[in-house]
């Protein structure tokens, strides 16, 4: 499943616009080497074919590197998450243990404090991705 998944994320990073148009274009350019006998033009073809072709590989790795920056970046949001939900949690349980005696200026400040987890919460979830 795991090798499935990379073989899809290749392709689909490869066939970004921009790097499937500057690798084709460089092959293209290669290929024109072919229609000359001077052996120095020879060389500058294959050297400008070699710039588009590593301006394709460079925008490859880049978007690779922001899957993996982004991956990363939604497992510590997940991280995050579960860590104010048990906080959440624990709240909750001394808000109901607190029924029992009266103590509503402590009540009404923990209700307050699940209110912001709450909220920081929804602000996590909102910010799962890299622009």
């Amino acid at each position: 499943m795991e090798k499935i998944n990379e073989a899809s994320q290749f392709w689909k990073a490869f066939l970004q616009p921009r790097v499937l148009l500057f690798i084709l274009f460089g092959a293209g350019i290669i290929f024109l080497t072919f229609l000359t006998n001077n052996n120095a033009l020879e060389i500058v073809i294959s050297g400008i074919a070699s710039v588009f072709i590593g301006i394709g590989v460079n925008n490859f790795s880049s978007i690779e590197t922001h899957v993996r920056d982004e991956k990363k970046l939604k497992s510590k949001i997940a991280h995050s998450l579960k860590v104010l939900e048990i906080t959440r949690s624990r709240i909750k349980v001394i808000h109901h243990e607190l029924n029992r005696e009266n103590c509503l200026k402590l009540k009404e400040d923990l209700a307050e404090l699940e209110k912001i987890i709450v909220l920081s919460m929804g602000l996590i979830k909102d910010e799962d991705t890299l622009n």
